[in-house]
């Protein structure tokens, strides 16, 4: 029998050299759970951070952002894509 949490993102926020960090904990079943379209959603703003996060499933990269692309338009705004930019946490160098 699975635990009920399997089924959810755990995440916490972390500091790292250059400030706190958002860090997710994707148990197999909450994977699958988005592969199909569905979202796990966090609003940060209710623990005093301005963020909200929302993930979901898609078959590949390219209908990935055509979803995002149709959520823009329905909302009558444009994407800032950073998709190009290099996001990764830089180790530190001592």
């Amino acid at each position: 029998m699975s635990n009920p949490k399997d089924k959810q993102v755990g995440f916490a926020i972390g500091p790292t050299p250059d400030g706190p960090a958002l860090i997710f904990a994707i148990p197999r079943e909450a994977w699958e759970h988005m592969k199909d379209g569905l979202t796990h959603e966090f609003d940060l703003t209710k623990v005093g951070i301005g963020l909200k996060v929302i993930m979901f499933g898609c078959a590949d990269y390219q209908s990935g952002m055509d979803i995002l692309a149709l959520g823009a338009q329905m909302h009558g705004t444009e994407l800032h894509r950073v998709t190009d930019v290099d996001l990764h946490i830089t180790p530190r160098e001592e």
